[in-house]
């Protein structure tokens, strides 16, 4: 959707108003080191935000091997593409479960429903 869309973009700008005062060279490693520790240290103490942590970091990995190229490059853009296809089956997957779910709990209902009916 648009929101989502415009959401990512904000998120996106954000890290890299973390990220470019060390990659303009603004900013010593020390600094820097310094900073983000400081940063996922709050963002680690928030509700979710040890996974929120995990996942920026694994973003900018994988940022930063697509774009030095080589074979880390296409070995990431293959590891993203199996990802993409596990998410998806993996959606589908818990779709059929779900539907599989509701069937057996109509099925329960039904046969409670009938067993009360034959009591009356």
């Amino acid at each position: 959707s648009e929101e989502e869309e415009a959401y990512v973009k904000v998120v996106a700008e954000r890290l890299n108003r973390r990220i470019l005062p060390r990659v303009d060279g603004e900013e010593s490693l020390e600094a820097f080191r310094a900073r983000m520790r400081a940063w996922a240290k709050q963002l680690c103490e928030a509700p979710g935000g040890l996974d929120l942590v995990e996942m920026a970091g694994n973003t900018w990995r994988r940022k930063a091997r697509k774009i030095s190229g080589g074979l880390g490059g296409v070995v990431q853009e293959m590891k993203d593409f199996k990802n993409r296809m596990a998410e998806g089956s993996s959606l589908l997957f818990g779709a059929i479960k779900c539907s599989a779910m509701a069937g057996a709990l109509s099925k329960s209902v039904d046969q409670q429903t009938k067993t009360k009916e034959g009591k009356l």
